[in-house]
């Protein structure tokens, strides 16, 4: 089953006591890379329905730590849904972009080139995490003189916390800070429109996880099925002398082993063998049926089709 890491989180009251003014003036990489580290989790959660349900009512109120931390674990853990959210990646970053606006076309030039230095190329994947987040940004570091952009930090999903009147905020060490405190240039930041509400309700996997969590449970038990009727039961029935000899009924119990999983046994002349009625093969099938069709969910919430997923 799959497992999540947890930690005990700010109350709102708590929260709003530490929106406390902190310097303003970061600019460096080495300093951006203090503040937005990722956080780690203290200790891991067995995913459960009222767990989900609990992280994506946090969700609904802008507290996305745990949400954001459940999405990653998803994707480390379901390579579908990672390869489909590659292919739309590989789709964007895979195409031309340029400069528009103004006469001056070596101004133009030369910011395509400040961009491309800055690693727009790694941005843009980055930010397209918004799909399954519903949001994603990165700081900016102009450099210590300030006039072009040197490089782009990414932030860490787990960082953004919402208010339903549309604040953005970023947690900066033990303080959650609105944006809108920073410079307008500080950050770039992406939202995924999914519906209408804050950006931690707009991600993609705000859906899939419940196709996650059925598929969890179907694998689950397809491999108990396959571990009980996969090889056939084989009933052995011998006389109660050799029953009680320790030494014959070890000796036919590893007979009975060897033929379920070798094919071959080898067993007392007074033992006799019997198989039990075995389960219809369908049923197997079934498990396998409804997989598929939540692989086939997992395609249309991301890809929006079925022609070219395979």
């Amino acid at each position: 089953m799959a497992t999540i890491k947890k930690v005990r989180k700010l109350s709102r009251k708590e929260a709003s006591e530490k929106l406390t003014e902190i310097p303003r003036s970061v600019s460096t990489k080495k300093e951006f890379e203090t503040l937005f580290e990722t956080w780690t989790n203290s200790f891991q959660a067995k995913l459960s329905a009222p767990l989900i349900r609990g992280i994506l009512l946090e969700g609904e109120e802008g507290w996305s730590y745990d949400q954001a931390s459940l999405f990653k674990t998803v994707m480390e853990k379901e390579p579908i849904i990672t390869a489909h959210m590659q292919t739309r990646r590989l789709a964007v970053s895979g195409l031309d972009w340029k400069i528009v606006g103004g006469n001056n076309e070596a101004k133009r030039n030369e910011m395509v080139r400040i961009l491309k230095d800055a690693g727009i190329a790694a941005l843009i994947p980055h930010l397209l995490d918004a799909i399954i987040f519903g949001y994603s940004g990165a700081a900016i570091d102009w450099g210590h003189s300030g006039g072009y952009i040197k490089e782009f930090i990414p932030v860490d999903a787990t960082r953004w916390t919402f208010d339903r009147d549309g604040t953005i905020k970023i947690s900066i060490g033990s303080h959650i800070v609105p944006i809108k405190e920073y410079p307008p240039t500080q950050f770039v930041f992406h939202q995924h429109i999914l519906k209408s509400g804050i950006p931690s309700t707009q991600g993609l996997m705000r859906t899939l996880i419940w196709t996650f969590f059925f598929k969890q449970f179907a694998f689950k038990h397809r491999a108990r099925f396959l571990e009980k009727f996969g090889i056939p039961f084989l009933i052995a029935k011998m006389s109660a002398d050799d029953f009680s000899n320790d030494t014959v009924r070890n000796q036919v119990k590893t007979a009975l082993r060897n033929i379920g999983a070798d094919g071959i046994g080898l067993i007392t002349d007074t033992t006799s063998l019997d198989t039990p009625p075995q389960p219809a093969q369908s049923e197997n099938g079934n498990f396998q049926n409804w997989i598929d069709y939540l692989d086939r969910v997992y395609t249309l919430v991301i890809l929006g089709q079925l022609a070219s997923s395979d």
